[in-house]
């Protein structure tokens, strides 16, 4: 039977006043099942973070696809950021302590090796898309580009060795504490 889930626990730290939900939202081109997952779309998966989590505080949400994008064409993918981007205004306008990071892609070198990754030429143009999408929204959607990390880190596999991982997090982490969130 096919075990699905919509998210993973709540982990809660009183201490720290701080949650961490893992809420997978579509890939920006189908909703569905995958991998055990199913995947949700965006709006949805903000109006499930409202339900689950007390949001009168700060809270920051990560925003990141779920899986490679390169096999669609730079304008589908165009406007799928920008609905993306439409849900995300209406969502910080009501939200305004919220911070949105989008998180950007991460080299793929072994990507032949996969049906639904065609490479990585093009993700410097996904990238730019982007940016140019969410100019005006910079106070509360930030994007962590981490294209250069998985670069530098010669990342072989398709997704980057935990080390790196974990400095990917810790980069996050650094923005989140270093501005107002």
């Amino acid at each position: 039977m096919f075990n699905a889930v919509f998210f993973h626990d709540c982990f809660q730290n009183y201490d720290l006043n701080s949650t961490i939900m893992f809420l997978s939202h579509a890939m920006p081109f189908s909703v569905g099942r995958h991998a055990d997952l199913v995947t949700i779309p965006l709006p949805r998966a903000l109006d499930n973070v409202l339900h689950y989590a007390t949001l009168g505080g700060k809270a920051v949400i990560v925003v990141h696809f779920y899986r490679h994008f390169t096999i669609f064409s730079v304008a589908l993918y165009r406007q799928r950021v920008r609905e993306a981007r439409k849900t995300l205004q209406d969502f910080v306008q009501l939200h305004p302590n919220v911070k949105v990071i989008i998180r950007g892609p991460h080299a793929v070198y072994q990507s032949h090796k996969v049906v639904t990754m065609v490479g990585d030429a093009s993700v410097s143009s996904y990238r730019h898309v982007w940016k140019e999408e969410f100019v005006g929204l910079e106070d509360n959607v930030w994007f962590l580009d981490l294209w250069d990390l998985s670069v530098a880190a010669e990342n072989m596999f398709i997704h980057p060795v935990p080390v790196v991982a974990t400095e990917m997090v810790k980069l996050l982490f650094g923005y989140m504490c270093e501005g107002e969130v």
